[in-house]
C-alpha cells in the first residue's frame, strides 16, 4: 500500500475546505435529492481515486483509472448542472462554476502527480474559500477562511520554512513548539485583523443582471435566488 506524504494530505485537506466553502450557498437553496447526488458522485469518485492509489497500486491498469477518475471528478459539477437543466431544476451557472473550481483543486490534489501541481491545488482551493467568503452574508463566514489559513501556515511550516533552516550551516536544533508558535502568532494577527475590519467594510451592492454571485439580478439564474425559476413562471 501507497505511503502518503503529509505534504500530500494537507493539499487534500485545504481543497476540501474549498468545496466545504460553495456547500452553504447550494444546501438550503438547491432541491435537495440533486445537491445531495451531486455532493455524493464528488466524494464517490474521490474515494475510489484515494482507493486506486493506494490497495489498488499494482494493477495492471491503476494509473489509467486513477486519471479518468479524477477526469470525471472535476466535470461532476458541470454534468450535473446540464442534467439537472434539463430536468427542471437548474442549477445556477455562478454555483456550478464555483463547484468545478473547488472539485479541480480537489482532483489536482488528489492525483498522482508533482509537488507543482499540488501548490496550484493550494492555490485555487485560497481563492475559492476567500472568494466564498466574500461574497457571503453570513457574519460568521470568515470562520472557514480563518481555518484555511491556520492549516496553511502549518503547512508552509512543515514543508517550506523547516526545511529552509535544515538548509542553514552549522548549528541546526529542531524545535517542537516551532510550529505551535508560529500557529499562536498567525492566530492572533488574523484575529486582530478581523476585529479591527468588523462592521467597516462596504455593504454589496445588487445590480440589475445577475452576471454576478453577489448580483441577485433579475434573471432566474443568479447565486441569491431571488427570482423564480422558470417553472414557478408557469
Amino acid at each position: 500500500m501507497q505511503t502518503w506524504s503529509r505534504r500530500r494530505i494537507e493539499t487534500i485537506v485545504l481543497a476540501v475546505l474549498g468545496i466545504c466553502a460553495v456547500v452553504p450557498f447550494r444546501v438550503y437553496a438547491e432541491p435537495r435529492p440533486w445537491f445531495l447526488s451531486e455532493m455524493g458522485s464528488v466524494c464517490a469518485l474521490f474515494a475510489f481515486a484515494v482507493i486506486l492509489q493506494t490497495w489498488l497500486r499494482e494493477f495492471r491498469h491503476s494509473g489509467v483509472a486513477t486519471n479518468m477518475t479524477v477526469g470525471c471528478l472535476c466535470v461532476t459539477p458541470i454534468v450535473f448542472a446540464f442534467v439537472a437543466r434539463a430536468y427542471g431544476a437548474p442549477i445556477p451557472f455562478e454555483i456550478s462554476a464555483l463547484t468545478t473550481f473547488g472539485a479541480v483543486s480537489l482532483g489536482m490534489a488528489v492525483a498522482n502527480s508533482t509537488r507543482r501541481t499540488w501548490s496550484l491545488s493550494l492555490v485555487n482551493s485560497g481563492f475559492l474559500v476567500l472568494f466564498c467568503a466574500a461574497i457571503s452574508d453570513d457574519q460568521n463566514a470568515v470562520a472557514l477562511p480563518l481555518l484555511w489559513m491556520l492549516i496553511c501556515v502549518w503547512h508552509l511550516v512543515a514543508n517550506r520554512w523547516e526545511r529552509l533552516d535544515l538548509a542553514m550551516p552549522e548549528t541546526v536544533e529542531r524545535s517542537w513548539s516551532l510550529r505551535p508558535r508560529i500557529i499562536i502568532i498567525a492566530l492572533v494577527v488574523l484575529a486582530a485583523g478581523g476585529y479591527a475590519i468588523r462592521n467597516r467594510g462596504p455593504s454589496s451592492k445588487r445590480f440589475e443582471f445577475g452576471f454576478m454571485p453577489t448580483s441577485g439580478g433579475s434573471s432566474w439564474s443568479c447565486l441569491l435566488y431571488t427570482s423564480p425559476s422558470p417553472r414557478d413562471r408557469g
